[in-house]
């Protein structure tokens, strides 16, 4: 399908976006407007209070991004929104608002995948890998591999068994009496710590594919308890240094067991998590595999990579279905 221009809209979570991108797929202006600020104070993302964030803001947010733009919405050929996975609430608001737009132009409407946007976010870029590769998504919600196959189709080989990597962090760190989003501290935190054997956690089942940190979860419960009845002591930052070690290394291993079992040496990571420093510098001294790890911006959730991945499906001849429904997973 040739269009001129295509407009992308993301709303799955707590963060409204909007942009525009050219056939190659070249953002020619993008707004994202953030709810963040408000989950901070009320301790984490509410759906109900996310969804009309999304209502509040998404009309004001198309208006700048077109005033932005210099040319009117008849040049945009084609929409595309996320319609999978996420908050129900958030979704069903981004995908009204793209189906009332599309019908408005008497243009298509494309449901993209959350996940694909994150994996193919760099999709144009000189320093995106090429297909096959193996494909990591690392977030508060998930804890996934992916094996891309040279037509960029995505099949799941491992996720997670019960909490994602980045909600697992943002426990612990209301354990540990830290702010939300806790990830973000405790890297900060981690970063002033040093290695202390004595501070030790489980390791998963090094054969599978699948995430679990529950476990995790439990043990630190465990071990803090513990420290309390016998009124042990540790420092924080040394406790964070090793915490945050150990579930980055967790997940770094299991992308390296799928690059072995299905013999590719290419890897590209993303979503929230990847903002962490710790991974992205393991990832960095990564040797014997290419990495492809997104920039901090994109880490987080942006309407460029949804336009990004419905570019991808356009320029490939991917079969797209405008009949589609929201799904939380």
């Amino acid at each position: 399908m040739r269009f001129r221009y295509l407009l992308a809209i993301e709303s799955s979570c707590d963060d409204s976006g909007i942009a525009i991108l050219d056939e190659n797929g070249i953002v020619q202006v993008d707004a994202l407007c953030s709810f963040k600020d408000y989950s901070l104070k009320l301790g984490g993302i509410v759906p109900e209070i996310a969804a009309r964030h999304h209502i509040a803001i998404m009309s004001s947010l198309l208006e700048s991004v077109l005033a932005k733009s210099h040319f009117s919405s008849k040049y945009i050929d084609v929409i595309a929104v996320t319609h999978r996975p996420g908050i129900i609430g958030s979704l069903l608001v981004g995908v009204s608002f793209a189906k009332g737009l599309s019908s408005a132009l008497n243009i298509p409407l494309l449901g993209i995948n959350h996940i694909e946007g994150h994996l193919f976010c760099g999709y144009g870029e000189s320093n995106f890998v090429l297909p096959p590769f193996i494909g990591v998504i690392v977030s508060g919600g998930h804890s996934s591999i992916y094996l891309c196959d040279e037509k960029y189709n995505l099949k799941m080989i491992g996720d997670t068994k019960d909490d994602a990597a980045g909600e697992i962090l943002d426990k612990v760190g209301r354990m540990l009496g830290l702010r939300y989003p806790a990830g973000k501290m405790i890297d900060y935190l981690a970063k002033h710590g040093v290695e202390n054997n004595k501070i030790k956690f489980p390791n998963m089942t090094q054969e599978a594919l699948d995430y679990s940190f529950s476990g995790l979860k439990t043990a630190v419960g465990c071990m803090l308890d513990f420290a309390e009845r016998t009124q042990e002591r540790f420092i924080l930052s040394d406790f964070c240094f090793e915490f945050q070690r150990h579930i980055m290394r967790e997940v770094l291993n299991k992308a390296k067991i799928a690059c072995k079992a299905y013999g590719i040496s290419k890897l590209v990571f993303g979503g929230g998590v990847v903002a962490n420093s710790f991974l992205r510098q393991e990832l960095s001294n990564l040797s014997d595999l290419s990495v492809y790890i997104p920039l901090l911006k994109d880490c987080t959730d942006n309407a460029i990579m949804i336009g990004k991945a419905a570019v991808l499906k356009l320029r490939t001849g991917k079969e797209i279905s405008e009949d589609f429904f929201v799904f939380s997973h």
